[in-house]
């Protein structure tokens, strides 16, 4: 069963569902205006589902680039 996600994770996992893999400063910059977050928050936030195997994270040279690995009908289920 896949696992709980927060309403903020829900909004970079949006993200990350439109268009895989990204990076962190793309996700950042691709989240709608007026959440308030800084980049660093977005880092934490791609930790955490990274954590929770809701997000695959790997490296490309230095960069951390994320792609969703579970799909969004998955995570609904489990909200519902």
């Amino acid at each position: 069963m896949p696992p709980k996600i927060s309403s903020s994770e829900w909004e970079v996992m949006n993200v990350l569902w439109a268009k895989s893999p990204r990076t962190a400063a793309e996700i950042f910059d691709a989240l709608p205006d007026g959440h308030g977050w800084h980049q660093k928050t977005v880092n934490t936030f791609l930790a955490r589902l990274a954590a929770k195997g809701v997000a695959r994270v790997t490296k490309n040279g230095n960069v951390n680039v994320y792609a969703a690995r579970l799909r969004q009908e998955e995570c609904v289920a489990r909200e519902g």
